[in-house]
Order: C-alpha cells, then sequence, then structure tokens
C-alpha cells in the first residue's frame, strides 16, 4: 500500500455562508438546530435587503425634472469621470463572492482527515483508479451537496448584487469624493458575511457560531490535478476581466450620451414675472437646445419673441448659467472658442457673459433644470424668473398634456389642441375679450377703451410668448384706425 495525498484547493475565502453546508438537523434539539441553520441565512437577508434598499433609492427620481435612465446626470466634470473608470478597474477586484461563487458551482468539499489516503500502489492502472476512486468515495462528503450548492448560490448572488449597486453609484456620481464614500459603503455591505464569520470564529455571536465556524475549518475543496488548479486561476482572471470589460462599457455608453447631450433638456420654458425691468419680460417663451455646446453645456435659444439665448458663462469665475439677446452675425466673424459645435445660422449665440439680461446663482452644474428660480438682474436684484425644463412623456399619450393636446416626441413639450394653451394645456381659451381695470385711467384719458378683443390670424387666435394677444380701435385726433398691442403680463387672460 501506497500513501498518496490527494491534490485540494484551499477553501474560498471563509464567509459565513460556508457554515451552511455545515449545520444540522438534530430532532432532539431542534432549538440548536434552528440557530445553526439560521444564523448564516439571516446574515444573508440582511445583506440582500440593504442592497435591495439601496438600489429603490438610487433608482428613485427624487422629484428630478430631469428623469435619465438610472438617472444618471445631464454630465459630469472630467475628474469625475478619470474616477468613474477608476471605481469601475477598482470594483472588478472587489467582485471576489461573485467570480469565487462561479468557479466553485458543481464543485464538492472535502474533509481535510481524508486527504492522505492509502491507495494500491500496485496492479494494473485500472486497479489504481478504482482504489483511488474508493478513496475519493469515503473522502467526498456525502451529507451535505444540497447544502453547499446553496451557500454557494448565495455567494453568488449577494455578489452579483454588490457588482450591479457599485456600477449604479458609480453612473449616477456627481463629485469624485461623493463617488468614492458611496463606493466604500456598497464595499462595506458587501463584507459584512466575512465579518460575521471573523466574528464568530472569536465568539462574539455566541457558541453555535463558533462552533459551526471551527467546523467549516475542516473542509478543503477537491481538485484531481494540477492542471485543473491551472485551469481555475485562468478561469478566475478571464472572469475578473470579463466583469470590468462590461462595466467598462456600460459606463462608456453613459459618458457617450452625456457628451451628445442625451440626457439634458431638449426644450425649456423661462417665465419672467412683473418686474421693473420691462425689457427683461421679453425674455419669457420657449426655448429650443441646439446642438452645440458653450463651455461644455446645452445651449438654448427662444423660439418666440426677439431673439434670445441661454448658455453657461465661465469666465472671470462668474459661473453662471446666463439669458443674454442673439446678436446678428456679422460675414467673416470669428467663432467663438468655447463652442464645441458652430452654427450657420445668421443669428446666433455669441459670448454668454457679455449682455447679460438674467443669470443664475454661481454654480457648476450641467443641468440647467437645478437653476429653478434662484435668476436674478445684471443689476444683481432678485427676479421673479423660472426656468423649468418641458419633460412630457409621450407614452402617456397626452396625460402630462392634460388630455388636450400631444408630448412632441424629441423637444418633450405639450401641442396643445386648438382652444388650449399653458405649459401643459390646463388654460382653455383664450377668453374672446379682455376688460381692462380701472387703474389704467390714463390709456382712458387718451381715447382707449376699457374692453380688448382677441387678435386672429387666419382664424387662429395670436399668441406672443405662449399668450394671448388683445387689440382694439381706437379713435384719436392725432391717430384713426390703428391698433394698440398690449403684451405687459397684467394683461393677458387665463381662462380655466
Amino acid at each position: 500500500m501506497l500513501i498518496v495525498s490527494i491534490p485540494y484547493h484551499i477553501l474560498p475565502h471563509l464567509s459565513h455562508y460556508q457554515v451552511l453546508f455545515v449545520a444540522k438537523w438534530d430532532k432532539a434539539n431542534i432549538s440548536r438546530s434552528l440557530k445553526e441553520y439560521c444564523f448564516p441565512i439571516a446574515v444573508f437577508g440582511i445583506q440582500i435587503l440593504i442592497m435591495i434598499l439601496i438600489m429603490i433609492n438610487l433608482l428613485q427620481d427624487n422629484n428630478r425634472q430631469i428623469i435619465t435612465t438610472m438617472n444618471v446626470p445631464v454630465d459630469v466634470p472630467i475628474t469625475v469621470k478619470i474616477s468613474q473608470y477608476i471605481a469601475c478597474m477598482v470594483g472588478v477586484f472587489t467582485a471576489g463572492d461573485l467570480v469565487t461563487g462561479a468557479i466553485y458551482v458543481g464543485r464538492r468539499p472535502i474533509k481535510k482527515r481524508y486527504l492522505d489516503q492509502e491507495i494500491a500502489a500496485s496492479g494494473s492502472r485500472v486497479a489504481r483508479r478504482s482504489s483511488f476512486m474508493r478513496a475519493m468515495s469515503v473522502a467526498l462528503d456525502k451529507e451535505h451537496p444540497w447544502k453547499w450548492e446553496i451557500s454557494n448560490s448565495m455567494r453568488i448572488v449577494e455578489g452579483a448584487l454588490v457588482v450591479v449597486v457599485s456600477f449604479i453609484f458609480i453612473c449616477q456620481a456627481y463629485s469624485a469624493i461623493d463617488l468614492w464614500l458611496d463606493f466604500a459603503a456598497v464595499q462595506f455591505v458587501g463584507l459584512l458575511d466575512d465579518t460575521a464569520f471573523m466574528l464568530s470564529q472569536n465568539g462574539f455571536l455566541g457558541q453555535t457560531a463558533k462552533q459551526l465556524s471551527q467546523r467549516v475549518l475542516k473542509y478543503e475543496i477537491f481538485s484531481e490535478n494540477q492542471k485543473k488548479k491551472k485551469r481555475v486561476r485562468r478561469l478566475r482572471l478571464a472572469l475578473f476581466i470579463v466583469i470590468g470589460l462590461f462595466m467598462w462599457a456600460g459606463l462608456s455608453y453613459f459618458v457617450f450620451n452625456q457628451a451628445n447631450l442625451t440626457y439634458a433638456c431638449r426644450s425649456i420654458t423661462v417665465t419672467v414675472g412683473e418686474t421693473r425691468h420691462q425689457y427683461a419680460r421679453h425674455f419669457s417663451g420657449h426655448y429650443d437646445i441646439q446642438d452645440f455646446k458653450i463651455n461644455g453645456r446645452a445651449v438654448y435659444v427662444q423660439v418666440q419673441g426677439r431673439g434670445a439665448f441661454l448658455a453657461y458663462c465661465s469666465r472671470d469665475g462668474i459661473n453662471r448659467w446666463t439669458i443674454s439677446p442673439l446678436e446678428q452675425a456679422q460675414p467673416g466673424s470669428p467663432v467663438p472658442e468655447t463652442w464645441t459645435k458652430p452654427s450657420n445660422e445668421k443669428e446666433i449665440p455669441q459670448d454668454p457673459c457679455g449682455k447679460i439680461v438674467l443669470q443664475s446663482q454661481r454654480t457648476k452644474t450641467h443641468d440647467v433644470s437645478e437653476i429653478g428660480d434662484s435668476m436674478k438682474f445684471w443689476t444683481m436684484d432678485d427676479a421673479d424668473a423660472d426656468i423649468k425644463c418641458n419633460m412630457c412623456d409621450v407614452s402617456r399619450k397626452g396625460g402630462d398634456c392634460s388630455f388636450r393636446g400631444e408630448c412632441h416626441p424629441e423637444k418633450r413639450f405639450c401641442q396643445c389642441s386648438q382652444g388650449f394653451f399653458g405649459d401643459s394645456c390646463q388654460f382653455s381659451g383664450p377668453c374672446t375679450e379682455l376688460v381692462g381695470h380701472d387703474e389704467l385711467h390714463g390709456l382712458y384719458n387718451r381715447g382707449y377703451q376699457k374692453e380688448w378683443d382677441l387678435m386672429y390670424l387666419g382664424g387662429d387666435a395670436v399668441m406672443v410668448y405662449d399668450r394671448p394677444v388683445y387689440v382694439q380701435n381706437v379713435s384719436m385726433q392725432y391717430q384713426r384706425g390703428t391698433f394698440l398691442i398690449i403684451t405687459s403680463l397684467t394683461m393677458f387672460c387665463y381662462l380655466l
């Protein structure tokens, strides 16, 4: 007889899941048996619950105006993008539970006391092989094969959730410091099973858990030859590479869309309320996104009105979103260096730091919807102005447009049916007649009337800045048959 050492793999880094396959059911002591099974299941349940709660919170819109895939930001600075790619690489090396669990699917643990077996040294090759297999039938534990597969499956599920949640965190990062803090928190949750096993070994979780952790140390993973060991190492490396490539590919998809303004507002609505700066109210209205950038951010141009644009000014530390009037492009005039893609239109946005009419608070955000109502005038007086991202949902079939219009599939604003108007087609009308207030006695003394009629053009009501226009015929000594158009917001009629 010859004493041979059976090749084996060291059991993968121990966690609390492994104790499940050595847990025993004793009918004489049901309470102890329940403890042995509940310890690993409880740790697994806590980890999975935490991961699911985190994932639900990450995928909620949190009242954001812009709803993007996985709540990915409109865009982020280059420092954050570099950190995201590094975090993906680090996340691959911390995906040990997923990789280890995948490698050991179908493998069998073996008790250490059977590692050295007496095998016949003489006889034919078939006889020696038969003797070896008989030894293995004794060595391989027959009692817990299904429990080993369950514990290994728990490791795979937990490892996969850690990778998925880490990837979501990485893609949603707004700053490098927040990225690494969130990433560290997820990795800590992923290591709870390893921490629980260590605490069990030292008796902090009770005698039952300590005995289970000592029992699992008696097992190793069986491997028939050295070639399979090398194959396992290569498979482990291949899995790490595949996971890394998938994470980088997914992140690159989002980075590409951010560079092409896919997640930016397709159109916005600017509303300037009552102010002593009467000229500023002409900047109200609908603005559409353009196919170029200024200072790495989207540009929006007014659709109606005298012509204005909203862009980001980063010169001289201003760092504000600004609304400025459009300038007439001169032949041969140079294109601003801050442009990513120039336009060939006659009226083009020039320097957003030049003739500023309205400006936001200092910010570095790429998302124009975050400006909200924080606008100020060029004099730094507070402005009663608001910027809203038009984000109606095409799939709701007019639900976001009060069922009185349809959502534009590209610009995402409501195209109201005849007889309705407003950002969400919430107003009906407009009313056909407007009666002025008595406070306008100065106009009445000059020959104007209190009654104003809705202005029509080609059978349709005339709308300026998405609001109705009213006119009247006046008779004066110095002026006959003329029209007066009131464009003040105080004179518009909203009839629900």
